[in-house]
């Protein structure tokens, strides 16, 4: 028994430290990454150095949030009302009157000018107001990209210095300076404070 006892305690041993020493191998995540996969460099840099290097073609600064321009209002907003399911309803009742109204195809007991005058004045007020809407959002974009914002630059002699501008223009690497209490962007990355606070 001893002996039957001490053998088994040898297995047990000898296999639990084999599952310990040789571990299963964990599955394969992906192909192994390329030195430089999925990278990008960022050049930080004072203004007056950004014409030195190669720029790199990013995002520009420019905020937009409006839905229209002069151009494309017009086309733009029509299908957007179109979209509702009460003008389509609308117009197709308007089309099949018309057909009522000025084709043999079926005679028709309701005009359809009535059905159209008011499909039309509907859809006129709500391109207004989506306009004065859209109005509003280009002078809040205006507004925001004429802020001033201060970029570290230097000087001819290498002094540092704050040059000013709008956040229009403001690049990727660009270093800001941002006084107390003003807005910080989520974008930026603070690299240096003149307290500890």
């Amino acid at each position: 028994n001893n002996n039957n006892n001490s053998s088994n305690n040898n297995n047990n041993n000898s296999s639990g430290s084999a599952i310990f020493n040789n571990p299963t191998p964990s599955p394969a995540r992906g192909p192994p990454r390329t030195p430089g996969m999925d990278r990008r460099t960022v050049r930080i840099e004072a203004r007056s150095n950004r014409g030195q290097t190669t720029e790199q073609e990013y995002v520009s600064n420019i905020i937009i949030s409006s839905k229209y321009t002069v151009w494309n209002f017009v086309p733009k907003n029509f299908l957007e009302q179109f979209r509702k399911a009460v003008n389509s309803y609308f117009l197709i009742i308007t089309f099949v009157m018309f057909l009522g109204n000025k084709t043999p195809l079926f005679r028709g007991t309701i005009n359809f000018v009535a059905n159209a005058a008011t499909l039309l004045t509907f859809m006129v007020f709500s391109a207004v107001v989506a306009a004065l809407d859209d109005m509003g959002r280009h002078r809040a974009d205006a507004e925001t990209n004429a802020e001033t914002a201060r970029f570290l630059s230097f000087s001819e002699d290498g002094n540092p210095m704050a040059e000013l501008g709008e956040w229009r223009d403001v690049r990727v690497g660009d270093i800001l300076i941002i006084h107390d209490q003003e807005h910080l962007p989520a974008d930026i990355v603070p690299l240096a404070t003149p307290g500890l606070e």
